[in-house]
């Protein structure tokens, strides 16, 4: 969109200074014309030598501004904005399955990766959290597996805090909406001296939720959440430069309010005793006997470190990503007691990136690097079975033994044996 209004206004511009040519020489200028030009957010970038809007490649990116006005709370929010990109409610924080252009991974390794302050997230179940404290949100679409490598190959997304070396001061940000949704953000920007800044926010994000379970009368989409982040920049010369980042977020929340699909057929067949009786066609609120919920505990930090030297840059990133996390999931969905999961994760990642760039006025530029990572979890998913499916199994094992026992053949089986 920025481009269009950057080149609707240079249009502008040319149209008036050919109506201007028009008149006399002794016709004065227009001394009081005011001319806006946009907020333009500069980022270095660790592995580009150009700009993203210099890149041959579909990208969309979004200012502090512009999410504000857009009013988007996070990452999933954006499918309504940026074409061919998707991020589905799947019913909690844990499912963060991403699609651009068709290409995604509901399980297992992703194909959409995501970098948070030059920061690779490795973890599947962490992409899907809380943005907050943002300066400016990238869309990369299509393969950007030549400087981000894997999980890249359907595209990038690229978020960035607030610098505290350009911006200093005190943000506070209260929400209220329907359902008593409530959000609490709150920051602090500080410049120390010329070689050093830091930055502080924290954030409470929750909500009662739209939908009751009517098993037990409760909240089926309840959730709270909340965290903070802190960031050191420091610059002890013109060559070097380091930064020093954290960030906390904590989730726990009732997921997955699925109801059941009933047809009219099957409300119709039903007996006065089945429960589908006096129901209305269509989707059913959720009526669990377990109330699913997920809780997870989240950290990423990072050290990332640069020199300037004659000619070239060379970044490095440093991160440890840590995640713990708990999910119950009635995946019968019913208020019988048939089938029930729960999931443990733990997980450790660490990775180290390295690259080199060249810095010059040259029209031609060169980079390289490393990227290394080691990642090690355990994973716990039983599956049990409610007295509903031991009652029905028990009774279909006694029923197929009873029959067996009543056959002609199982004498001659029963000898054989």
């Amino acid at each position: 969109m920025k481009h269009y209004m950057t080149y609707l206004g240079s249009l502008l511009l040319s149209l008036t200074a050919v109506s201007a040519s028009a008149f006399p020489d002794d016709v004065p200028a227009d001394s009081s014309k005011v001319c806006d030009i946009d907020e333009v957010v500069v980022i270095d970038q660790p592995k580009e030598a150009y700009r993203l809007r210099q890149q041959p490649l579909s990208s969309y990116s979004f200012d502090a501004a512009t999410l504000k006005q857009l009013n988007v709370q996070d990452i999933r929010q954006l499918s309504a904005f940026v074409p061919s990109f998707s991020m589905p409610e799947y019913g909690s924080r844990y499912t963060s399955a991403m699609y651009i252009r068709g290409i995604g991974s509901r399980v297992n390794a992703p194909t959409v990766g995501i970098y948070v302050d030059n920061m690779p997230l490795q973890s599947k179940s962490a992409f899907n959290f809380q943005t907050y404290d943002i300066d400016r949100m990238d869309v990369l679409h299509g393969p950007q597996g030549t400087l981000y490598g894997v999980n890249t190959e359907g595209g990038l997304i690229r978020l960035y805090s607030k610098n505290p070396f350009s911006y200093q001061g005190t943000d506070l940000r209260l929400s209220l909406g329907t359902k008593l949704w409530r959000k609490a953000e709150a920051s602090h920007y500080a410049k120390l001296s010329d070689k050093a800044a830091y930055s502080l926010a924290v954030f409470y994000d929750g909500q009662n939720g739209f939908f009751r379970n009517q098993y037990n009368g409760g909240h089926a989409d309840l959730f709270n959440e909340f965290g903070g982040k802190g960031r050191l920049l420091w610059r002890p010369s013109n060559r070097w430069n380091f930064d020093f980042m954290a960030d906390y977020q904590y989730v726990r929340q009732n997921g997955f309010p699925y109801g059941q699909i009933v047809s009219a057929g099957e409300i119709a067949a039903a007996p006065l005793t089945s429960p589908l009786y006096g129901l209305k066609a269509g989707t059913q609120r959720p009526s669990q006997n377990r109330q699913s919920n997920y809780r997870r505990n989240m950290l990423n930090t990072g050290v990332g470190i640069r020199y300037a030297g004659n000619g070239f840059d060379i970044n490095s990133m440093t991160t440890w990503q840590f995640l713990k996390d708990y999910m119950l999931m009635d995946i019968d969905y019913l208020p019988q007691d048939y089938l029930h999961v729960v999931q443990r994760q733990h997980q450790n990642s660490l990775t180290e990136e390295l690259s080199i760039k060249s810095r010059n006025d040259s029209p031609w530029h060169w980079t390289f690097g490393l990227f290394g990572s080691y990642q090690w979890a355990k994973n716990n998913t039983p599956v049990y079975f409610g007295k509903e499916m031991n009652g029905y199994l028990s009774k279909t094992i006694t029923d197929f033994a009873t029959m067996a026992c009543s056959t002609p053949w199982h004498g001659r089986w029963q000898k054989d044996s």
